[in-house]
């Protein structure tokens, strides 16, 4: 099970924090925009996790807060998908998975590094009810690299 807050409501005072600081609060939808990066990242991958994160749209470059509205209109970047009932999220079962994977990979202990790896990957899609055994499986995108350095298996 993940480790989060998910008995929100959407009523003042008990919804999700960061929604009533940036939504309620400021009374602004714009402020948590995404990234040029990662959203191409998800895109050159074909994860289907990006359109459940932002929605539609493109990046914002890293940095790019200032780029005047006439080369950037605010309009056509991704907001991240946020609401009165988004969790609050310490821990996910992928993130626990992460982690065990990378002691297992640079110390040896606690189980199989791939097998934690592959885990997380499935549980990280899971989260958006998205199948990511296609990501994993041999020759996937995001295929455990067995025979790689510790270095390239915690990339």
């Amino acid at each position: 099970e993940h480790a989060m807050i998910d008995f929100f409501s959407d009523e003042a005072n008990k919804d999700n924090p960061l929604y009533a600081s940036n939504i309620r609060n400021l009374n602004t939808t714009d402020n948590l925009r995404s990234s040029f990066t990662l959203l191409n990242y998800l895109a050159d991958n074909s994860d289907s996790r990006r359109s459940h994160l932002f929605g539609s749209g493109s990046g914002m470059p890293q940095g790019g807060y200032e780029i005047p509205s006439t080369q950037l209109a605010p309009a056509t970047v991704s907001v991240f998908t946020l609401s009165p009932t988004t969790p609050v999220y310490f821990f996910t079962v992928a993130e626990v998975n992460f982690m065990r994977a990378e002691v297992a990979a640079v110390y040896g202990i606690g189980g199989n590094a791939k097998d934690f790896y592959d885990a997380g990957v499935q549980a990280s899609f899971s989260m958006y009810e998205e199948d990511g055994a296609s990501f994993i499986a041999t020759g996937g995108i995001y295929e455990y690299p067995t025979t790689g350095t510790i270095e390239e298996q915690q990339k």
